[in-house]
């Protein structure tokens, strides 16, 4: 069983200095004594900070483990070594990622292998007017980054009098320019 002494060290109350204050004389004992109290007051401070870190770290650990399965993933595909080495093949004929999970939608669909639906002429001709429709949208005429200029000056580097004086020259530049497009 701990002494009385033992009890009052371990509790966090002021009475432990008060006790050395009294009844230690020897001034270098009593400072000893002062600065190991101190030191258990410090550390004890830093437990409890730890602890409580600790706690709010393990609450927030539940929080997302509750979100996390709120949160459904996607469920895993399994693929054989077989269509494994097909996905591959495609791959490397061409195919896009997007175009052979296509081709596995109908392989399943259809019941055939992904094989027999990629030669087949009328999935082909499909994904091919696919390509062709996403090159269509997808193309935009390059920019023109010619300038009409005359007597050395573009249109914005002129004044007002020279725009005036200045304007049937560049109207027929224009024309002769519209009309070698056109060809």
């Amino acid at each position: 069983m701990p002494n009385d002494e033992e009890i009052l060290l371990n509790e966090d109350k002021d009475e432990a200095e008060k006790l050395v204050q009294e009844q230690v004389y020897d001034d270098s004992l009593r400072k000893s004594l002062l600065t190991e109290v101190a030191r258990k007051k410090h550390w004890r401070e830093r437990a409890l900070k730890e602890t409580e870190s600790r706690k709010k770290l393990e609450e927030d650990n539940e929080k997302m483990k509750v979100e996390l399965a709120k949160v459904n993933p996607p469920a895993v595909q399994n693929v054989s070594e077989d269509q494994l080495e097909t996905i591959l093949n495609l791959q490397s004929q061409g195919y896009s990622n997007a175009e052979i999970l296509s081709l596995r939608k109908y392989s399943k669909t259809m019941g055939k292998t992904v094989a027999e639906i990629a030669e087949d002429s009328l999935i082909k001709a499909g994904l091919e007017a696919e390509r062709t429709k996403t090159k269509v949208e997808q193309a935009t005429p390059s920019p023109s980054s010619r300038t009409f200029q005359v007597q050395g000056k573009t249109w914005n580097e002129m004044n007002e009098g020279e725009r005036k004086a200045n304007f049937e020259n560049m109207r027929s530049q224009f024309a002769v320019r519209g009309k070698s497009s056109s060809q």
